[in-house]
């Protein structure tokens, strides 16, 4: 089996956002005119990385294992959150925020929320929070959450496994001394990306399998023409995803990628990023050392389906056909010694 390493990059260079996140309770100072009763809501959040499933038997990375086992091996908790918005106002009246869930099974909150009579859209949300010196990181951050027309999810990092986003919306009516009841299961919003990059280290299939070879290649990358930033939340939005940028090919950005290590070269590396956008231009890039931009190698535009996992595969052996499409295990290729 062929040494892989894989590569852990949900902190670097994270965009530490402001962020909208704590639990509110909202004063409803006409309550007693209008009557009031209660909302009662319960969140099953297995819908939540299910779908993320695919297994490389190639090189033993098993999806969804470590999806399975966020909280025991990785320290992650599901942050569960539920807002809702009158839908006669557009404005944000009270909101649960839970950010402890080590599993998957259905939640309800302890308390039903109490709210003036009246018909309300219920946004619910699943992602994953880390922690960190007694605090949670939330890899989601909930923005302009004061009204429903704008309110949206800004993603802290997109290159990681752990960066997926559920959502659900509902619309329900209260009614005045009653006890209203929302049961909703948040599906998947975006897809995610397995990258691999193999080979780099060895300038030809001739020297595969022997002791690595110091070249000029400096960096492989899969790099993206647009940048999502955001989700918006709202069922009424024409767009639901915001773009940062969409520039030319020598404009595009690294989604993912593997640098020269010290010893000289550039390892097998595996890696894991999230995409928001349904579609995208991609290409495979390559810099040699002292380059500022890159070669580009299998640029195309593709169709990406929320809930899916996709392969990113590049071979230095096969460097004019790289694959990028749903992950399966018929694209790796396989060398032996000379």
């Amino acid at each position: 089996m062929k040494k892989i390493y894989f590569l852990a990059v949900l902190f670097a260079g994270m965009a530490f956002t402001s962020c909208e996140n704590d639990e509110i309770g909202v004063v409803l100072e006409d309550a007693l005119v209008k009557g009031t009763g209660q909302l009662s809501i319960t969140v099953n959040p297995s819908d939540f990385f299910a779908c993320y499933n695919y297994e490389d038997t190639y090189h033993n990375i098993n999806t969804a294992e470590r999806f399975r086992t966020f909280n025991s091996s990785y320290g992650y908790f599901i942050e569960l959150r539920s807002m809702v918005y009158n839908q006669e106002t557009d404005e944000l009246v009270d909101s649960v925020v839970v950010k402890t869930l080590t599993n998957t099974n259905s939640y309800t909150s302890p308390k039903p929320i109490e709210l003036a009579a009246g018909k309300y859209t219920v946004v619910s949300t699943l992602s994953f929070a880390v922690e960190n010196n007694g605090s949670y990181i939330s890899l989601w951050n909930v923005v302009d959450r004061e009204k429903l027309s704008t309110v949206n999810m800004q993603a802290r990092s997109r290159s990681s496994m752990w960066c997926i986003l559920s959502v659900s919306t509902d619309d329900v009516e209260v009614v005045s001394d009653q006890t209203a009841t929302l049961a909703t299961t948040p599906h998947p919003v975006g897809s995610l990306v397995y990258s691999l990059f193999e080979n780099f280290q060895f300038t030809s299939e001739a020297s595969y399998g022997y002791t690595p070879d110091k070249t000029d290649l400096q960096r492989v990358s899969l790099y993206t023409q647009r940048t999502a930033i955001s989700y918006n939340l709202s069922p009424k939005a024409v767009n639901k995803v915001n773009y940062l940028n969409e520039g030319t090919t020598s404009q595009m950005k690294a989604l993912i990628g593997a640098s020269k290590s010290s010893e000289g070269y550039i390892k097998n590396t595996a890696a894991f990023s999230f995409l928001l956008e349904p579609q995208e231009t991609i290409a495979f890039g390559l810099m040699h050392v002292d380059e500022t931009t890159f070669t580009p190698y299998g640029q195309s535009t593709v169709q990406l389906e929320a809930g899916k996992t996709y392969l990113a595969y590049w071979d230095h052996f096969r460097l004019g056909a790289p694959y990028f499409g749903l992950a399966d295990n018929n694209h790796f290729n396989t060398y032996t010694k000379k």
